[in-house]
């Protein structure tokens, strides 16, 4: 789901950006790495999970508009995730969002994920295809549509100890994700201390067997070849067979969250 880009007259295209760009070091020649300085917040407090023993309730939440943020930034902090023998809910950071031009408009986006599973801190590193937008609510599903990739880190992983911080009696998780693509297509992904390597290139992270729903920056000379795409907060609840049910309180910060030029002057029809 593209923005439609208007084309806007000379005068009015440059005092936007005369505007956009004070405190962000301005353009440089045709420097196309614009930075967004203003960090972002989302939230949710106690969202209920199902208690059916089946449903997978979820939590999602757009940053902005823009389909061509191609690095950022997000600190989560996730509280009472922890219970013994399992986990209540997780928290995620998705970016390289897409969208098919097709009828039935499905989506696909990497997500990294945390959660407090028994005590022991964990993360994941994924990408998910083919999931509609009704499966960002609920499904019978633990994955969003068809989970693709391969790599070792798309199961839970156990966070490096300096990765996180956190509050044993109040049972409350904080882990700073960061995302950055290059223009070879590689995206180096950040879960606190522990990072993961994603290529475009055949090799034990790569992500070439799905590529094709995965954008790129194709105009921009300093980002072109870089993985684009919108980013959003997002977690999943557990369900339980019985009350209480399981719930959901974390918050999402986006901060140095980065867009090609071309998003600034896109406007949504």
């Amino acid at each position: 789901m593209k923005l439609t880009k208007k084309i806007f007259a000379a005068a009015a295209v440059f005092a936007a950006a005369t505007t956009l760009f004070v405190g962000c070091g301005g353009l440089s020649g045709n420097a196309d790495d614009v930075e967004s300085k203003g960090k972002r917040e989302k939230f949710t407090t106690e969202k209920k999970g199902a208690i059916d023993g089946l449903t997978f309730t979820r939590f999602y939440d757009q940053f902005g508009k823009s389909e061509n943020v191609y690095a950022a930034d997000c600190d989560i902090t996730i509280t009472g995730s922890n219970t013994t023998g399992s986990s209540r809910a997780a928290a995620g950071f998705m970016f390289g969002i897409h969208t098919d031009k097709d009828a039935a408009k499905k989506m696909s986006a990497f997500v990294a994920a945390v959660r407090v599973h028994n005590g022991v801190k964990q993360y994941y590193v994924s990408h998910f295809t083919d999931y509609t937008e009704s499966e960002l609510t609920s499904s019978s599903s633990s994955n969003l549509g068809t989970e693709d990739a391969t790599w070792a880190e798309k199961n839970w992983q156990t966070l490096n100890a300096n990765s996180y911080t956190y509050d044993n009696v109040k049972d409350i998780l904080s882990v700073k994700i960061s995302v950055v693509s290059a223009t070879d297509g590689k995206i180096t992904v950040k879960v606190g201390n522990d990072t993961v390597t994603l290529t475009k290139t055949a090799g034990t992270h790569s992500y070439a067997t799905f590529s094709n729903e995965v954008d790129v920056e194709k105009v921009q000379t300093k980002t072109k070849g870089c993985v684009i795409g919108k980013i959003a907060s997002y977690g999943v609840i557990y369900p339980t067979n019985a009350n209480p049910a399981n719930s959901l309180t974390a918050t999402w910060k986006v901060s140095n969250d980065k867009v090609t030029v071309g998003a600034l002057f896109a406007e949504e029809e």
